[in-house]
Protein backbone atom coordinates (compact mmCIF):
# COMPACT_ATOMS: atom_id res chain seq x y z
CA UNK A 1 0.00 0.00 0.00
CA UNK A 2 2.81 2.34 0.81
CA UNK A 3 4.40 1.86 -2.63
CA UNK A 4 1.13 2.57 -4.41
CA UNK A 5 0.43 5.70 -2.45
CA UNK A 6 3.99 6.86 -2.96
CA UNK A 7 3.82 6.46 -6.72
CA UNK A 8 0.50 8.34 -6.85
CA UNK A 9 1.98 11.19 -4.81
CA UNK A 10 5.03 11.47 -7.04
CA UNK A 11 2.84 11.49 -10.14
CA UNK A 12 0.71 14.35 -8.84
CA UNK A 13 3.79 16.27 -7.79
CA UNK A 14 5.34 15.97 -11.31
CA UNK A 15 2.21 17.30 -12.97
CA UNK A 16 2.11 20.28 -10.66
CA UNK A 17 5.75 21.13 -11.37
CA UNK A 18 5.19 20.94 -15.15
CA UNK A 19 2.27 23.36 -14.98
CA UNK A 20 4.32 25.82 -12.97
CA UNK A 21 7.15 25.73 -15.54
CA UNK A 22 4.73 26.50 -18.38
CA UNK A 23 3.43 29.60 -16.65
CA UNK A 24 6.93 30.82 -15.94
CA UNK A 25 7.93 30.42 -19.66
CA UNK A 26 4.93 32.41 -20.87
CA UNK A 27 5.68 35.25 -18.48
CA UNK A 28 9.32 35.43 -19.59
CA UNK A 29 8.33 36.11 -23.29
CA UNK A 30 6.32 39.22 -22.43
CA UNK A 31 2.80 40.43 -23.21
CA UNK A 32 1.18 39.03 -26.31
CA UNK A 33 3.64 36.16 -26.66
CA UNK A 34 0.88 33.63 -26.18
CA UNK A 35 -1.21 34.97 -29.12
CA UNK A 36 -1.93 32.41 -31.84
CA UNK A 37 -0.35 32.94 -35.28
CA UNK A 38 -3.63 31.81 -36.85
CA UNK A 39 -5.47 34.88 -35.62
CA UNK A 40 -6.88 36.96 -38.65
CA UNK A 41 -5.20 40.36 -39.14
CA UNK A 42 -6.95 43.30 -37.55
CA UNK A 43 -8.30 45.55 -40.38
CA UNK A 44 -7.87 48.61 -38.11
CA UNK A 45 -4.17 48.10 -37.44
CA UNK A 46 -2.09 51.08 -38.63
CA UNK A 47 0.70 48.99 -40.15
CA UNK A 48 -1.61 47.75 -42.93
CA UNK A 49 -2.61 49.52 -46.20
CA UNK A 50 -4.32 52.79 -45.42
CA UNK A 51 -7.99 52.98 -46.24
CA UNK A 52 -8.73 56.19 -48.22
CA UNK A 53 -10.42 58.83 -46.13
CA UNK A 54 -11.17 62.50 -46.57
CA UNK A 55 -7.69 63.22 -45.22
CA UNK A 56 -5.88 60.84 -47.58
CA UNK A 57 -8.07 62.03 -50.46
CA UNK A 58 -6.86 65.53 -49.66
CA UNK A 59 -3.31 64.42 -50.40
CA UNK A 60 -4.34 62.90 -53.76
CA UNK A 61 -6.80 65.42 -55.15
CA UNK A 62 -5.74 68.59 -53.39
CA UNK A 63 -9.15 69.13 -51.76
CA UNK A 64 -10.63 68.26 -48.41
CA UNK A 65 -14.07 67.74 -49.93
CA UNK A 66 -14.56 63.96 -50.33
CA UNK A 67 -17.32 64.62 -52.87
CA UNK A 68 -15.00 66.60 -55.14
CA UNK A 69 -14.02 64.59 -58.24
CA UNK A 70 -11.45 65.89 -60.74
CA UNK A 71 -12.18 65.26 -64.44
CA UNK A 72 -9.07 65.87 -66.57
CA UNK A 73 -9.64 68.01 -69.63
CA UNK A 74 -8.19 66.82 -72.95
CA UNK A 75 -7.51 68.86 -76.05
CA UNK A 76 -8.86 67.20 -79.21
CA UNK A 77 -6.11 65.86 -81.43
CA UNK A 78 -5.67 68.07 -84.51
CA UNK A 79 -6.59 67.12 -88.04
CA UNK A 80 -4.29 68.15 -90.89
CA UNK A 81 -6.06 70.12 -93.62
CA UNK A 82 -4.64 71.11 -97.02
CA UNK A 83 -6.53 74.06 -98.51
CA UNK A 84 -5.99 74.92 -102.19
CA UNK A 85 -4.35 78.29 -102.85
CA UNK A 86 -2.74 80.13 -105.71
CA UNK A 87 1.00 79.38 -105.87
CA UNK A 88 1.93 83.04 -105.37
CA UNK A 89 0.21 83.42 -101.99
CA UNK A 90 2.54 81.52 -99.64
CA UNK A 91 5.99 79.90 -99.50
CA UNK A 92 5.65 76.32 -100.70
CA UNK A 93 7.47 73.13 -99.74
CA UNK A 94 7.86 70.95 -102.85
CA UNK A 95 6.36 67.58 -101.94
CA UNK A 96 7.02 65.20 -104.89
CA UNK A 97 10.65 64.11 -105.02
CA UNK A 98 10.55 64.09 -108.83
CA UNK A 99 9.41 67.73 -108.90
CA UNK A 100 12.18 68.82 -106.54
CA UNK A 101 14.71 66.92 -108.68
CA UNK A 102 13.37 68.62 -111.82
CA UNK A 103 13.80 72.07 -110.26
CA UNK A 104 17.36 71.29 -109.14
CA UNK A 105 18.27 70.00 -112.59
CA UNK A 106 16.73 72.97 -114.39
CA UNK A 107 18.49 75.42 -112.06
CA UNK A 108 21.91 73.88 -112.68
CA UNK A 109 21.56 72.97 -116.38
CA UNK A 110 22.34 75.18 -119.36
CA UNK A 111 19.78 73.37 -121.54
CA UNK A 112 16.07 72.67 -121.02
CA UNK A 113 15.31 69.63 -118.87
CA UNK A 114 12.94 67.07 -120.39
CA UNK A 115 11.30 64.67 -118.01
CA UNK A 116 8.05 63.12 -116.85
CA UNK A 117 6.66 62.14 -113.46
CA UNK A 118 3.74 60.36 -111.86
CA UNK A 119 1.15 62.57 -110.15
CA UNK A 120 -1.82 62.05 -107.83
CA UNK A 121 -4.47 62.97 -110.43
CA UNK A 122 -5.88 61.91 -113.77
CA UNK A 123 -5.18 64.19 -116.74
CA UNK A 124 -2.58 66.20 -114.81
CA UNK A 125 -2.05 69.80 -115.86
CA UNK A 126 1.17 71.00 -114.16
CA UNK A 127 1.06 74.52 -112.72
CA UNK A 128 4.79 75.23 -112.61
CA UNK A 129 4.94 76.78 -116.12
CA UNK A 130 2.26 79.27 -115.01
CA UNK A 131 4.70 80.78 -112.49
CA UNK A 132 6.94 83.56 -113.81
CA UNK A 133 9.69 83.62 -111.18
CA UNK A 134 10.71 81.31 -108.35
CA UNK A 135 13.11 81.57 -105.44
CA UNK A 136 14.52 78.14 -104.68
CA UNK A 137 15.64 77.31 -101.14
CA UNK A 138 17.80 74.20 -101.39
CA UNK A 139 19.55 73.31 -98.09
CA UNK A 140 20.88 70.00 -99.43
CA UNK A 141 21.88 71.08 -102.95
CA UNK A 142 23.23 73.85 -105.18
CA UNK A 143 19.97 75.19 -106.59
CA UNK A 144 19.29 78.05 -104.17
CA UNK A 145 18.61 81.31 -105.99
CA UNK A 146 16.05 83.34 -107.93
CA UNK A 147 15.09 82.14 -111.41
CA UNK A 148 12.86 83.04 -114.31
CA UNK A 149 10.70 80.08 -115.34
CA UNK A 150 10.09 79.11 -118.96
CA UNK A 151 8.96 75.92 -120.63
CA UNK A 152 6.03 73.63 -121.28
CA UNK A 153 4.21 70.87 -119.45
CA UNK A 154 1.14 68.75 -119.91
CA UNK A 155 -0.56 65.36 -119.80
CA UNK A 156 1.80 62.60 -120.86
CA UNK A 157 0.68 59.81 -123.12
CA UNK A 158 1.94 58.40 -126.40
CA UNK A 159 1.01 60.65 -129.34
CA UNK A 160 0.03 58.71 -132.45
CA UNK A 161 0.69 60.45 -135.78
CA UNK A 162 -1.37 60.53 -138.94
CA UNK A 163 -1.68 62.71 -142.07
CA UNK A 164 -4.73 63.19 -144.27
CA UNK A 165 -4.80 64.46 -147.87
CA UNK A 166 -5.81 68.10 -147.75
CA UNK A 167 -6.56 71.07 -149.95
CA UNK A 168 -4.77 73.92 -148.14
CA UNK A 169 -5.91 77.54 -148.27
CA UNK A 170 -4.39 79.66 -150.99
CA UNK A 171 -2.00 81.45 -148.67
CA UNK A 172 -1.02 78.36 -146.62
CA UNK A 173 2.61 77.32 -146.34
CA UNK A 174 3.33 73.82 -147.66
CA UNK A 175 6.61 72.12 -146.77
CA UNK A 176 8.02 69.41 -149.03
CA UNK A 177 8.91 66.26 -147.08
CA UNK A 178 12.40 66.45 -148.59
CA UNK A 179 12.90 69.77 -146.73
CA UNK A 180 12.00 68.32 -143.32
CA UNK A 181 15.01 67.75 -141.01
CA UNK A 182 16.38 64.28 -141.59
CA UNK A 183 15.86 63.10 -137.99
CA UNK A 184 12.10 63.71 -138.38
CA UNK A 185 11.60 62.79 -142.04
CA UNK A 186 10.95 59.08 -141.60
CA UNK A 187 8.40 59.82 -138.92
CA UNK A 188 6.43 62.08 -141.29
CA UNK A 189 6.58 59.58 -144.14
CA UNK A 190 5.26 56.86 -141.82
CA UNK A 191 2.41 59.15 -140.78
CA UNK A 192 1.53 59.78 -144.43
CA UNK A 193 1.76 56.19 -145.62
CA UNK A 194 0.33 54.59 -142.50
CA UNK A 195 3.21 52.15 -142.31
CA UNK A 196 4.18 51.06 -138.84
CA UNK A 197 2.86 52.88 -135.84
CA UNK A 198 4.50 56.32 -135.80
CA UNK A 199 4.35 57.82 -132.32
CA UNK A 200 6.22 60.19 -130.01
CA UNK A 201 6.11 61.32 -126.41
CA UNK A 202 5.39 65.03 -126.07
CA UNK A 203 8.47 66.00 -124.04
CA UNK A 204 10.99 64.35 -126.39
CA UNK A 205 12.81 66.40 -129.01
CA UNK A 206 10.85 64.59 -131.74
CA UNK A 207 7.64 65.13 -129.81
CA UNK A 208 8.34 68.84 -129.44
CA UNK A 209 8.99 69.16 -133.17
CA UNK A 210 5.82 67.20 -134.03
CA UNK A 211 3.65 69.34 -131.76
CA UNK A 212 5.10 72.61 -133.11
CA UNK A 213 5.80 71.82 -136.79
CA UNK A 214 3.72 68.84 -137.92
CA UNK A 215 0.34 68.95 -136.23
CA UNK A 216 -1.87 71.32 -138.22
CA UNK A 217 0.82 72.06 -140.82
CA UNK A 218 0.84 71.08 -144.51
CA UNK A 219 3.44 68.87 -146.16
CA UNK A 220 3.72 67.62 -149.73
CA UNK A 221 4.77 64.08 -150.60
CA UNK A 222 4.86 62.55 -154.09
CA UNK A 223 2.61 65.26 -155.53
CA UNK A 224 -0.04 65.22 -152.78
CA UNK A 225 -0.50 67.68 -149.94
CA UNK A 226 -1.21 66.37 -146.47
CA UNK A 227 -2.04 67.92 -143.15
CA UNK A 228 -0.37 66.43 -140.09
CA UNK A 229 -2.59 65.45 -137.16
CA UNK A 230 -2.72 63.45 -133.98
CA UNK A 231 -4.57 60.15 -134.31
CA UNK A 232 -7.16 60.42 -131.57
CA UNK A 233 -7.20 57.72 -128.91
CA UNK A 234 -10.22 57.13 -126.73
CA UNK A 235 -9.51 58.30 -123.17
CA UNK A 236 -5.73 58.17 -123.60
CA UNK A 237 -5.32 61.56 -121.97
CA UNK A 238 -8.18 61.14 -119.51
CA UNK A 239 -6.70 58.07 -117.83
CA UNK A 240 -3.13 59.29 -117.79
CA UNK A 241 -1.69 60.12 -114.36
CA UNK A 242 1.70 61.22 -115.73
CA UNK A 243 2.86 64.77 -116.39
CA UNK A 244 5.59 65.80 -118.83
CA UNK A 245 7.91 68.80 -118.61
CA UNK A 246 10.30 70.79 -120.75
CA UNK A 247 11.64 73.29 -118.23
CA UNK A 248 14.29 76.00 -118.12
CA UNK A 249 15.27 78.12 -115.12
CA UNK A 250 17.33 81.25 -115.82
CA UNK A 251 19.02 83.11 -112.91
CA UNK A 252 17.76 86.67 -112.38
CA UNK A 253 18.55 89.42 -109.90
CA UNK A 254 15.05 90.76 -109.30
CA UNK A 255 13.22 88.65 -106.73
CA UNK A 256 10.06 90.77 -106.67
CA UNK A 257 7.01 88.55 -107.01
CA UNK A 258 9.04 85.34 -106.88
CA UNK A 259 7.29 82.28 -105.45
CA UNK A 260 9.41 80.68 -102.72
CA UNK A 261 9.89 76.95 -103.26
CA UNK A 262 11.59 74.89 -100.58
CA UNK A 263 13.32 71.70 -101.74
CA UNK A 264 13.86 68.67 -99.54
CA UNK A 265 13.63 68.24 -95.79
CA UNK A 266 10.46 66.10 -95.69
CA UNK A 267 10.62 63.21 -93.21
CA UNK A 268 9.75 59.76 -94.65
CA UNK A 269 7.01 59.34 -92.04
CA UNK A 270 5.41 62.58 -93.25
CA UNK A 271 5.45 61.29 -96.81
CA UNK A 272 3.95 57.99 -95.66
CA UNK A 273 1.13 59.90 -93.96
CA UNK A 274 0.39 62.37 -96.76
CA UNK A 275 0.70 60.09 -99.80
CA UNK A 276 -2.60 58.23 -99.19
CA UNK A 277 -4.37 61.48 -98.27
CA UNK A 278 -3.41 63.13 -101.56
CA UNK A 279 -4.26 59.97 -103.46
CA UNK A 280 -7.72 59.87 -101.88
CA UNK A 281 -8.20 63.59 -102.50
CA UNK A 282 -7.52 63.06 -106.20
CA UNK A 283 -10.48 60.70 -106.35
CA UNK A 284 -12.93 62.91 -104.45
CA UNK A 285 -11.65 66.47 -105.10
CA UNK A 286 -12.44 67.60 -101.55
CA UNK A 287 -9.90 69.38 -99.34
CA UNK A 288 -7.29 66.77 -98.40
CA UNK A 289 -7.64 65.94 -94.69
CA UNK A 290 -5.59 63.68 -92.43
CA UNK A 291 -7.69 62.58 -89.47
CA UNK A 292 -6.46 63.12 -85.89
CA UNK A 293 -5.90 59.40 -85.33
CA UNK A 294 -3.19 59.56 -88.02
CA UNK A 295 -1.56 62.89 -87.10
CA UNK A 296 1.56 61.74 -85.26
CA UNK A 297 4.31 63.93 -83.83
CA UNK A 298 6.24 64.14 -87.10
CA UNK A 299 3.22 65.32 -89.10
CA UNK A 300 2.15 67.81 -86.43
CA UNK A 301 5.68 69.24 -86.42
CA UNK A 302 5.70 69.38 -90.23
CA UNK A 303 2.40 71.28 -90.25
CA UNK A 304 3.71 73.74 -87.65
CA UNK A 305 6.83 74.52 -89.70
CA UNK A 306 5.25 74.51 -93.18
CA UNK A 307 3.27 77.35 -94.76
CA UNK A 308 2.27 75.63 -97.99
CA UNK A 309 2.75 72.52 -100.09
CA UNK A 310 3.32 72.17 -103.84
CA UNK A 311 2.52 69.11 -105.91
CA UNK A 312 2.62 68.88 -109.70
CA UNK A 313 -0.88 70.22 -110.24
CA UNK A 314 -1.86 72.21 -107.12
CA UNK A 315 -0.63 74.38 -104.29
CA UNK A 316 -2.02 73.99 -100.76
CA UNK A 317 -2.04 75.97 -97.56
CA UNK A 318 -1.12 73.66 -94.65
CA UNK A 319 -3.02 74.05 -91.37
CA UNK A 320 -4.21 72.02 -88.40
CA UNK A 321 -7.83 71.96 -87.30
CA UNK A 322 -8.40 71.48 -83.56
CA UNK A 323 -12.12 70.87 -83.82
CA UNK A 324 -13.14 67.46 -82.51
Amino acid sequence: MMDVDRRRYLSLLGGALAGTAGCLEAESEGPGAAESTDTPPDPHRTNQTETPTARTADRVTGTTDPTDTHTPTTTPAPSLVLERVEPSETPLTVFPKALASLLRSAATSETPVRTHAETFVYSPEPILPTVDTVELVDPSGDASGVYEVSGEAGIRYELLLTAEPSDPPENASVTPVSSIPEQHRDLVVSAITGEGRPSVYPESEAGEWVRNHFFGEYVSYEGTTYQGAELEQTDAAFFSTTAWYILSLTPVEDEAGAVTLRLGGIDPSVRAGLDPVLDDWAKHQDAPVLGPERVDESIASFAEQTDGLLIHTHAFDVRTDQRS
